[in-house]
């Protein structure tokens, strides 16, 4: 299993799910991971302070002041 976790300099709004890391805005960056836990588990690159991760039921979205928090989507 491939997991997409994107980085960007600013918060992600969860109404652009579809459209995060496919963007050419030089503040977004997606990596791709072996699982969810190694996603979670790697370093930021420099720069960047959001994460987000799609999975099947919601998101896993990542900031400073909240650390990492899932998000049921409808």
């Amino acid at each position: 299993m491939s997991v997409k976790i994107v980085y960007s300099t600013e918060g992600l709004l969860h109404g652009d799910r579809d459209n995060a890391g496919t963007s050419s805005d030089p503040y977004l960056n997606f990596f791709s991971f072996a699982s969810l836990e190694a996603a979670k588990a790697a370093p930021f690159p420099e720069g960047y302070t959001f994460a987000s991760i799609q999975v099947e039921n919601g998101c896993h979205t990542y900031s400073k002041h909240f650390g990492w928090e899932f998000h049921n989507l409808p």
